[in-house]
């Protein structure tokens, strides 16, 4: 999750810096204050940001290896069209 839901409070969240991806990403970007097509790269999983995000992550966790489903691949898995989730809190959309 890159992108914080402004949908609904879906934990006790106060902040979207509780989202590990997002204190990654402000570690490694140095701010707070990161636009939405810096973001879409952290989002992106064949750009370069993506594999330093979840390599810093991996570190920082202590483990062998560390992946993230692509959301392509989550979406066939849930076996509904794109149109009918919510994923925003992954790309950005707002589709549904």
């Amino acid at each position: 999750m890159v992108f914080p839901c402004t949908f609904i409070n879906f934990s006790a969240s106060r902040s979207s810096f509780d989202l590990v991806t997002r204190r990654t990403i402000r570690d490694l970007e140095g701010t707070e204050n990161f636009t939405d097509e810096v973001l879409r790269e952290y989002a992106d999983p064949d750009s370069s940001r993506y594999a330093k995000m979840v390599e810093t992550m991996r570190q920082e966790m202590g483990l062998t290896s560390l992946r993230f489903m692509r959301l392509d691949d989550l979406v066939k898995a849930i076996g509904l069209p794109k149109e009918q989730l919510c994923t925003h809190c992954w790309d950005n959309s707002s589709e549904m």
